[in-house]
């Protein structure tokens, strides 16, 4: 089975790549890992990030959940925001 990592940085950016990312996991028959990645920081800022991240990749995996799509999700914190997408690519494969 073929997979696709999408990583979003907002919910604006969810909805606007949502019907291309579904319409391409269809017509492969892929899963898709929706991954969103925020430095972190303490206290509230850090709550409002994790609400703002977790908002980021429901808004896409509902939409692709809609579509028939099979997909996961994904809410990291890292210093390295690239990296930890490599990262995460190469260890779910």
């Amino acid at each position: 089975m073929s997979r696709i990592l999408v990583a979003v940085s907002s919910t604006w950016a969810s909805q606007k790549i949502a019907t291309p990312v579904g319409d391409l996991a269809a017509r492969l028959g892929a899963e898709v890992l929706a991954v969103h990645v925020s430095r972190p920081s303490g206290g509230q800022m850090r709550e409002q990030e994790q609400a703002e991240g977790e908002s980021a990749i429901t808004v896409l995996r509902d939409h692709l959940w809609a579509k028939g799509v099979v997909v996961q999700t994904l809410l990291l914190f890292s210093d390295d925001i690239a990296r930890a997408i490599i990262n995460t690519a190469a260890e779910r494969e």
